[in-house]
């Protein structure tokens, strides 16, 4: 007996589209942010633009019984939350939103953003491929 795939609900789509406008905030502040244009507004646009991805991206969901994609929601939760950090830093460098001593500015905030944003991308990049590739598995079982 064939499985037929759900259809896809009009608000999936509206939510494909927030999370499509949240990644080209993200990656549009952040570079901005990296050729110092406007970086009071590009520190905004990153953090605004890794929230509303993050967001979409939990919204979505999985619902089937793989273990594996399972494991890998985890693991992309986690770069999307990295993402979420490396804009929070961004902020907190050019806005000393939370006063800390400069010592500490220097060495827990000031440019760390780069290597939250390039682990968080990356462990995206890799669930993203990883988790289509499980779909397609699991597809050809059925």
């Amino acid at each position: 007996m064939e499985q037929k795939q759900p259809k896809q609900p009009s608000s999936n789509k509206s939510l494909n589209a927030a999370m499509c406008v949240g990644a080209v905030l993200l990656i549009v502040g952040a570079a901005m942010y990296a050729l110092l244009l406007v970086r009071s507004a590009a520190s905004w646009m990153t953090f605004t633009g890794a929230l509303l991805f993050g967001i979409c991206q939990a919204l979505q969901g999985y619902h089937g019984t793989s273990l594996t994609i399972h494991r890998l929601r985890a693991l992309q939760t986690t770069g999307a939350i990295l993402l979420m950090l490396a804009g929070a830093l961004m902020v907190q460098e050019t806005f000393m939103l939370i006063p800390i001593p400069w010592q500490y500015h220097v060495q827990w905030v000031h440019n760390n953003w780069v290597v939250l944003l390039l682990a968080g991308a990356v462990i995206e990049l890799y669930t993203t491929h990883r988790i289509q590739h499980e779909e397609e598995k699991e597809a050809k079982k059925t």
